[in-house]
């Protein structure tokens, strides 16, 4: 026979593809211990005792998860109630510390996962990957937007310039590359210039004497309409005893509206004035 490639490594499941007249049936799931050479492996049988053979009378079976030191993996629920870790407790994840190895006698026994300042003997069937958030998406600079810097600055609206852009802060024109870090090949990067995020402006405050109704300001959006009422008080019709303004900040005829406020506010005020709640 010539050389055989060991296509199998200690830990590997495989599946016994013919019967040997001593001890393996066709079909036995066994797990390998050891890699005698490059033809022969050990395994441990369905009835856990030891046993070897050659490579090329198995196959592999897929592989079910298997943890390695480092990772950071979640208790499940076959930990037993009263064990101070588990999702039933405070210590519900941790990091696997130690693997003592396929050829362990002890399966429930094989893990050492640190948790806190001390750590849980378990098995393969107590602890699960756990799973990871999602990552961020990179920023990407667009023309014309506003962004926050690392030490919270509003700059923009962000300019092309060249492959870059550029935009103000710290009262000069600044360059920042198309994932927000600032400088260049040319220009000495500043960390806390860097852009982090799209800006968005914090919510409107209400007046004290008009209440508004109005959303999150926010230069990267289309301009919204915000709007404020005010009661009347006086000989109003009783179906007229709130004035309801609307300007479009965005509008063209804004000078028009805002002459038509004024208008409506004297007239509030005179109404006042005729029942004494004003001077």
């Amino acid at each position: 026979m010539g050389v055989f490639e060991q296509k199998f490594k200690v830990g590997d499941r495989v599946r016994a593809k013919e019967g040997s007249a001593y001890s393996v049936k066709k079909g036995d799931v066994c797990t390998v211990t050891e890699i005698l050479n490059e033809n022969a492996i050990r395994f441990r049988k369905p009835d856990g005792t030891i046993d070897g053979w050659g490579s090329e009378n198995f196959e592999l079976v897929e592989q079910p998860w298997r943890p390695k030191v480092g990772d950071r993996v979640r208790f499940t629920d076959e930990c037993k109630e009263y064990w101070w870790f588990g999702p039933h407790s405070e210590n519900k994840e941790g990091v696997v510390s130690l693997d003592r190895g396929a050829d362990y006698d002890f399966d429930d026994g094989r893990f050492e996962v640190r948790t806190s300042d001390s750590f849980g003997i378990v098995g393969l069937k107590h602890i699960e990957p756990l799973p990871v958030a999602a990552e961020a998406q990179p920023l990407r600079i667009v023309e014309g937007r506003f962004y926050r810097t690392r030490d919270g600055r509003k700059v923009g609206p962000m300019e092309t310039f060249l492959n870059m852009f550029s935009a103000e802060a710290d009262g000069t024109h600044r360059i920042f590359q198309a994932d927000g870090t600032h400088g260049s090949q040319h220009v000495k990067n500043l960390p806390h210039l860097d852009l982090i995020a799209e800006w968005v402006d914090e919510p409107a405050v209400p007046s004290d004497t008009v209440a508004v109704e109005a959303t999150a300001s926010n230069d990267n959006v289309p301009k919204s309409t915000a709007g404020f009422t005010i009661p009347l008080v006086g000989e109003e019709p009783a179906n007229d005893n709130q004035l309801v303004v609307t300007i479009a900040l965005d509008a063209d005829d804004f000078h028009e509206e805002l002459n038509e406020i004024i208008a409506k506010l004297k007239k509030i005020r005179k109404l006042q004035r005729q029942t004494g709640l004003a001077a």
